[in-house]
Parts: structure tokens; C-alpha cells; sequence
């Protein structure tokens, strides 16, 4: 079965020849994403392997999966985030400073969001990891 990311039908050789194009996404939130769902996959894994000695294994098997669901559309959003980016930088110098300026203004807010989110995501799973490796 070929492995999936953001649940498409990407492969991750597809998706690994992406990262190394010569375009401006997918980038470093894309993978960071990419890569926190797949920690929260390996940790699900070893909570299952736990189950026999560990009362807890069944919440953090739960827990791993919840936050695999929560990292699955992020590296898209992220790329997503930074196109609108690049788009908004793209607009016409010729259009009203004051507006061009508030839309890009607006774009990199929204695109601050998504890599908070990954990194917030990303210190839950090294946490529920700890928790992990401490009684799996």
C-alpha cells in the first residue's frame, strides 16, 4: 500500500520529489506537519505493543490518533498559507498602498497560524512520547 500525507493519494516518493523541486511549497511547515504525524503514528504503535503492561496504553493509543487527525491537514494548510502569501506579495505596487499593505499584512497573519498550530501539535506528541517511553 503506498503511503498517504494530508490523507490524498500522494505518495510519499511523490511527495519527497516536491520538497526538492524548485518551487516555494511544500517547505519546511510542510514537512515539519508531516513529520508530527507520523511521531503520533509511531507512538500509537508502541502504546498498542503496550497494552499487556500498561493500564494507561488504550487513552495514549486514543490520545496518538487524536492528534495524528489534528496534524493531517496541516502540511497542506501550511502550503496553502504560504502560496496566499506569495500571491499577496505579487500584487501590483500600483494599487492603493494602504490596502495592498493590510492585504499582505492580513495573508502573513493567516500564514503565522499554521506552522503555530504544527509546532503546537509537535510538542504534544513529544510529550505524549515521554509518557510513552516512560511506561510503554
Amino acid at each position: 500500500m503506498a503511503a498517504r500525507l494530508d490523507s490524498s493519494s500522494q505518495r510519499l516518493q511523490d511527495f519527497l520529489d516536491a520538497i526538492a523541486a524548485e518551487t516555494p511549497a511544500p517547505g519546511g511547515g510542510s514537512v515539519a506537519a508531516v513529520a508530527t504525524e507520523m511521531a503520533a503514528a509511531l507512538a500509537a504503535m508502541v502504546a498498542r505493543f503496550s497494552r499487556d503492561h500498561w493500564d494507561g496504553a488504550a487513552g495514549a493509543v486514543a490520545q496518538a490518533e487524536a492528534l495524528r487527525q489534528r496534524a493531517a491537514p496541516l502540511a497542506r494548510e501550511d502550503a496553502e498559507a504560504y502560496e496566499s502569501v506569495l500571491t499577496a506579495m505579487r500584487m501590483p505596487k500600483t494599487l492603493e498602498p494602504e490596502v495592498r499593505n493590510a492585504l499582505i499584512g492580513e495573508t502573513l497573519s493567516r500564514a503565522a497560524d499554521v506552522p503555530l498550530r504544527i509546532a503546537t501539535a509537535a510538542a504534544d506528541v513529544a510529550e505524549l512520547g515521554a509518557a510513552i517511553a516512560e511506561h510503554g
